[in-house]
């Protein structure tokens, strides 16, 4: 999970099952080794390539293809040489420090979502700096659940004020938005989608 696989993809029960089924019958442990050999092969394929295939997403995209039935075999059987398979495996996962910041982000957004998330901002107007306005509270409740604290100034909670506006520019520029430090409608629809998404 800590790399944003689903349990629920891998025979979980059915690999607890065979691991404790002992015995000599041939036909059991036959197929107790498909199942573990499928099950590390589904598991070492989608850490070093992943799950989706980005051209069923954005098919503009220009990735190279998945690997095909040669080049599976051949991850899992460098996998299986290896003398620590639990090592072996979680190397294969991204070894790059954007993976590590999607990791450590996933984390946070469980953690956030476990807390109770935050509450969908109501729509409006624009909020821009040096605008007085009750949904400017909720707003700054909004950000500070993401680290994008902004206590309010002199004017009060309800005051978009400078700090407020930096705060928001830093939530968009995270979010590809442009950074201009109002909240429209392109930035209230990423401030709306929940830490559960």
């Amino acid at each position: 999970p800590s790399h944003g696989l689903d349990p629920a993809d891998y025979p979980l029960v059915a690999l607890r099952r065979a691991a404790g089924e002992s015995g000599g019958d041939p036909v059991v442990v036959a197929e107790r080794d498909v199942l573990l050999t499928a099950t590390l092969s589904r598991l070492t394929r989608d850490l070093a390539v992943g799950k989706v295939d980005p051209r069923g997403l954005y098919p503009e995209w220009n990735f190279a293809p998945r690997p095909g039935v040669a080049e599976s075999v051949a991850l899992l059987e460098q996998t299986l040489r290896a003398p620590d398979l639990r090592g072996a495996v979680l190397r294969l996962a991204p070894q790059v420090p954007e993976y590590d910041g999607l990791r450590g982000a996933l984390v946070e957004y469980r953690r956030l979502h476990v807390a109770g998330g935050w509450l969908p901002l109501v729509e409006g107007p624009t909020l821009k700096p040096g605008m007085r306005d009750p949904r400017v509270v909720a707003l700054r409740a909004r950000l500070a659940a993401e680290g994008d604290g902004a206590p309010p100034g002199p004017g009060g909670p309800a005051m978009f004020d400078a700090a407020l506006a930096a705060a928001v520019g830093r939530f968009q520029a995270r979010h590809g938005l442009e950074a201009d430090g109002a909240v429209g409608a392109r930035t209230l629809a990423e401030l709306n989608v929940s830490a559960q998404a």
